[in-house]
Formats: C-alpha cells, structure tokens, sequence
C-alpha cells in the first residue's frame, strides 16, 4: 500500500515545487521564483519520502541511519540556503534586466555572487560525499548514490508530467500560452504585445 502511494505523493509535492515558477509568471519574460514558505513546506515532504525510501533502499541499522539522515539534514539544509540565496539573487537580476537604464556594474557582481555560490554548492557536496563514505560501506555508499540519482530523475519526471498535463488543462479550459502570458481577460496588454510600463 505505502509503495502505490511513492509516485502519487512525490508527483503532488514537484508539482507542488514548480507550479508557482511555471505558472505564477509576472510578466512574458520573467517567471517569478517560488515563495520561501511553499518550498519549504513542500522540502519538508520530500525529505521525509526520501528518508523513508532510503531505509527500505539500504535497510540500515538505527545507530548507522541516524548518522546517514544527520549529514543528509545538514547538507540539505546547507543546500536550500544557498539555492535561497541564488533565488534572491535572480530576483535581482530581474531587476536589473528591467531597467531602462541598466547597470552593468550591479548585474556583473550578481553573475560573481551567483558563480561563487554554483561553486559554494560543489565544495558542499563534497563535503557530504566524504561524510556519508566516513558512515557507510563502499557497498552502501554505492548504493546511496545511486538511490540519490534514481530519487531525482523520479522527482524530474513527476515534475515535467505534472506541469504538462497543468498546461494542457490551462489549453482545455480554452487559454493558449499567449493568453496565460497576457493575462486571464484573454487580451493582450497593447496592440505592440509588449507589456504596458
């Protein structure tokens, strides 16, 4: 029973994940990035499924899980403060790409502060990588890595059915992208399809 619930309930938290960067657009150009308090309500679910996946996966005892799930905590949660990070970072960008006057300066140090933060994220990886071989076997860590990546293409996939059949729900209720860019009247902002100022 708990295994036919697995892709029903992971495929309700991706879709839970994306729908408001897919559909919650502000304008023809620029999705608008999540609310913090979704992702993490919907981070949450996830951890959980993925720990619950995890012990069926590797069938570990108490003392070795407990350790496992801490370093997954802190590397999840070091994870989701540098993707919160990038996510603000965006939304500067946006910003900046919005302006009439653009300024060179500010957009070239949020492209370093975003470079510095994809590199932030590999030295975390690592670090947990070297931790969870510290915990498990050879054998067990094999096994973990490869559940991580089996884990994320089922959450990739269940995101990418979710928001196509959301967009073809949209296009049966009669709306086409141009529609869902322009607004939910139907009708486009000026004559041009350019959005008002």
């Amino acid at each position: 029973m708990k295994r036919k619930m697995i892709p029903l309930v992971s495929g309700i938290l991706v879709a839970l994940f994306l729908a408001p960067a897919g559909f919650a657009a502000a304008d023809d150009r620029w999705p608008e990035p999540p609310r913090e308090k979704d992702l993490a309500r919907v981070r949450e679910k996830i951890e959980t499924l993925r720990a619950w996946r995890i012990s069926e996966e590797l069938d570990l005892d108490e003392k070795t899980s407990a350790k496992l799930f801490s370093a997954m905590r802190e590397a999840d949660e070091e994870g989701w403060r540098i993707e919160a990070q990038n996510r603000e970072l965006m939304r500067e960008l946006r910003a900046q790409l919005e302006k009439e006057k653009k300024e060179p300066g500010k957009i070239s140090e949020i492209l370093d502060n975003l470079t510095r933060n994809r590199m932030e994220k590999v030295r975390a990886e690592d670090r947990h990588f070297s931790r969870v071989r510290e915990i498990l076997s050879p054998e067990d860590t094999a096994r973990y890595l490869m559940f991580q990546l089996k884990f994320q293409r089922e959450l990739r996939e269940r995101a990418a059915r979710a928001f196509r059949e959301g967009s073809d729900r949209m296009e049966d209720r009669g709306f086409d992208r141009s529609e869902r860019r322009s607004g939910s009247d139907g009708g486009s902002s000026s004559g041009s399809g350019r959005r008002k100022k």
